[in-house]
Parts: C-alpha cells; sequence; structure tokens
C-alpha cells in the first residue's frame, strides 16, 4: 500500500451525483479545475444491473478516474435490503472497473465500518472493524469488494468519513436537524448526559481530500475526519450561539444505541495530504447558516 505519481486523469466519473456527497463532488471538480467531469446518477444507470455498467463504462478509457459516491444513506434507510443493494452496487462498479482499467478509484466509506470501538480511543486505520448497522456492514463488504477486484490492477482510495454536514435541501444530517429544531424553537432530545464524542467533517472538505486522491492516488483505507471530536451537547451550544437564540434540550435518562465516543486518529490523513487543514466546526457551522455550501 502507499502512494502512486500517476498523471492527472482524462476525465472523473462521479457515481452517484445525484446524492449530497456526489453532488457537492461534481459542483467542487467541475468549477474551474482542470479535468473534465461526468457524472451519473440513478436516473440515468442503474448500478445494480450489471450489463447497463458495462454498457455505460464503455465510453471510458483507462486513463480515468473513478469516484465511488453511490448507495443508499443509513439516513434513508438501514435494511438488509439496503445493505443488499449497496454491496451490489459495489460489486457491478469494482467488477467493470476491472475489466476496463482506470487510473484510480476512489469509494467514499464510512466510519460506521467501525461500530462501537472495542480497543482504546483515538480509531486508526488498523483498529479492527466491528460494524453495528447493516449500512456499515455494507461499507465494509464494499470496500473489500473493491480491493478484491482492483487488487494489482488499479489503486483504490477508501475514505472512511465521519457524519458530513454542509448545505444541502435535499440531505436531512444531524447537524442540519439541530440547525432546524433550533431555529425553530422546537426541542432537541439529546441522551445521556450529551457528553458523547463525535467528529464531522465539512462537505467542501471531503471533496478537497477527494481531489487529492485524485491527483496522488493512494492505495488504501484513509480516515477522513476533521480530528476534532466535540461533546453533541457543545456542538448544540455552538449552534445556538451562531443562531442567536436558546436551545431547548429535552435530557432523556435513557441511553441510545449509538451513545459511545468516536475519536479519530488522523496522522496517515495528514502525512498524505500535509497542506490538508479542515475547518474548525465552528467555522463550519458559521458558513452553513450564512448560507456559504
Amino acid at each position: 500500500m502507499g502512494l502512486r505519481s500517476l498523471s492527472t486523469p482524462s476525465k472523473v466519473i462521479v457515481l452517484g451525483a445525484s446524492g449530497f456527497i456526489g453532488s457537492s463532488m461534481v459542483d467542487y471538480l467541475s468549477s474551474g479545475k482542470s479535468v473534465e467531469v461526468a457524472a451519473s446518477s440513478s436516473k440515468d444507470l442503474n448500478l445494480l444491473d450489471l450489463s447497463a455498467v458495462r454498457q455505460f463504462f464503455k465510453q471510458f478509457d483507462s486513463s480515468s478516474s473513478y469516484l465511488f459516491c453511490a448507495g443508499i444513506s443509513s439516513i434513508k434507510t438501514n435494511t438488509w435490503e439496503s445493505m443488499m443493494e449497496n454491496i451490489t452496487m459495489a460489486r457491478t462498479v469494482a467488477e467493470t472497473i476491472a475489466s476496463n482499467g482506470a487510473l484510480s478509484t476512489v469509494f467514499v466509506s464510512s466510519v460506521d465500518i467501525y461500530g462501537r470501538p472495542q480497543e482504546p480511543l483515538p480509531v486508526n486505520e488498523a483498529t479492527p472493524p466491528g460494524p453495528g448497522s447493516y449500512y456499515g456492514l455494507a461499507k465494509l463488504a464494499s470496500e473489500k469488494i473493491f480491493e478484491i477486484n482492483l487488487s494489482g490492477k488499479v489503486p483504490v482510495t477508501i475514505l472512511r468519513c465521519p457524519g458530513i454536514y454542509g448545505k444541502r435541501k435535499s440531505h436531512p444530517s444531524v447537524l442540519g436537524l439541530f440547525i432546524e429544531k433550533i431555529m425553530n424553537d422546537e426541542p432537541i432530545t439529546v441522551t445521556g448526559n450529551g457528553r458523547i464524542l463525535r467528529d464531522y467533517l465539512a462537505v467542501g472538505d471531503l471533496c478537497r481530500v477527494a481531489e487529492g486522491f485524485l491527483e496522488t492516488p493512494y492505495d488504501g483505507m484513509v480516515n477522513v475526519a476533521s480530528g476534532r471530536s466535540i461533546a453533541i451537547r457543545d456542538i448544540i451550544e455552538m449552534i445556538a450561539n451562531q443562531l442567536g437564540k436558546k436551545p431547548n434540550i429535552v435530557w432523556s435518562a435513557e441511553p441510545g444505541p449509538n451513545d459511545f465516543d468516536l475519536v479519530f486518529d488522523t496522522t496517515r490523513l495528514k502525512r498524505l495530504l500535509p497542506e490538508f487543514e479542515p475547518v474548525t466546526l465552528e467555522q463550519g457551522i458559521r458558513k452553513w447558516i450564512e448560507g456559504d455550501p
């Protein structure tokens, strides 16, 4: 595993271009960048159909790179059926890239593959996976599918991402829900004492990281996080202060299924992309509230 010095791709194909992350990638890579971008969504390509994927990919040659953002999000549904569809999409794409060839591939995965970490924090790329949901299991299986199919053929950079936030009306994120409830003076239910630590990354930062690995591929997985985990109650207060409002927090003594800390070691990310510096959560929330996507 390691960085590979390759020429700039002739084209970047973004799969899942109608979703929150995919559409953000298309906007970012298309704005003043030198690379040509081809966007594909479920409206024009059924990634569950292997023959359709093979036919669609015929228009691209081995000098192209692929950015896989497609999938059914855990916010939408987290079932056996959605897991199998996500795994199938990864298989059809990975098998087709293996046959056609490519300059590189970037797969947007999730820190959900770790589940509730069983080893001391922070979580690094060597932390044993233990997904606690169908979504996390699908992401882990998809990582392996890309590795199995493309090993020794095409470098695959796997981006393990925490919660991604940014201004997109169609994206019901946790931070977006907090902002909406505080703006509308609606109650926010918080389990435990609100001290559970979470790491959130601005979608613009994820786009910059993806661009970096498209330019200089890395064959392996990378935790793409801010490296600054913050307590949920402090995040809510941060948003409320930005809005000039008082949050209506309803404390629940009943523990939630995700009441565990997540703190990430971003040493590998910093080593591979030394110039990358993520925005702080406070900066990101301010930009979001002010209307900067």
